[in-house]
């Protein structure tokens, strides 16, 4: 008789939260719907959502209120690196008549060409650089910071460049013309070469 209450007593326990209680006695888990599943991650998921937002919305706030200030920070310096160079090309080609800053190297593709046919024409107001012997220069001087400024990063030789006034410098670059050259393909050298020899009124019958 107590273990019939017992077991009657057992058999009016509710299963635990989620679960249900099977024919035989026993409990099985509850399956949720798939809407309600679904619907308890994206609530859960919801404040890392919100946190990534801000966190995308302050960065970029951060870019655009820095990048300015970067790009200024670098082109203020530069500005004034030009007005300097345009003035000691003012001054060199006052006291010395030189206005053309010309750099070429030792190399087979060029070297000869340059030293029979280019240099003799501008030599008198040119202040020539061998990239060959880059070694040796001395970069504290005008000359070899205006090479840098203008000349870049790219087909900076052989390279001409020419002072007209303070405010119009022209570069002339020689780099791809010559392996156009170098393949028979000459008209392009030699309409930058006569655009040189006309900007700085040189007698191209030399």
């Amino acid at each position: 008789m107590g273990l019939s209450r017992f077991r009657a007593h057992e058999g009016c326990q509710n299963p635990p939260s989620g679960q249900e209680r099977t024919p035989s006695g026993g409990t099985q888990k509850l399956k949720l719907p798939i809407s309600q599943n679904m619907s308890n991650k994206v609530e859960g998921s919801e404040p890392g959502k919100r946190k990534r937002f801000k966190d995308a919305v302050l960065l970029t706030l951060i870019l655009v209120i820095f990048i300015p200030y970067v790009i200024i920070a670098y082109l203020i310096p530069q500005f004034f690196i030009g007005i300097y160079l345009r003035f000691a090309f003012a001054w060199s080609k006052i006291r010395k008549g030189e206005y053309i800053l010309f750099v070429y190297s030792n190399s087979r593709l060029w070297k000869d060409y340059m030293e029979q046919k280019v240099v003799p024409k501008i030599k008198d107001h040119a202040a020539i650089l061998n990239w060959s012997e880059r070694s040796q220069w001395d970069h504290a001087l005008w000359m070899i910071r205006a090479f840098h400024h203008w000349g870049g990063d790219r087909e900076y030789n052989p390279l001409a460049i020419v002072y007209r006034n303070f405010w119009v410098v022209r570069i002339f670059r020689f780099y791809k013309l010559f392996y156009d050259y170098k393949h028979g393909k000459a008209d392009s050298l030699r309409k930058v070469e006569t655009s040189l020899f006309e900007s700085v009124h040189v007698d191209q019958s030399i």
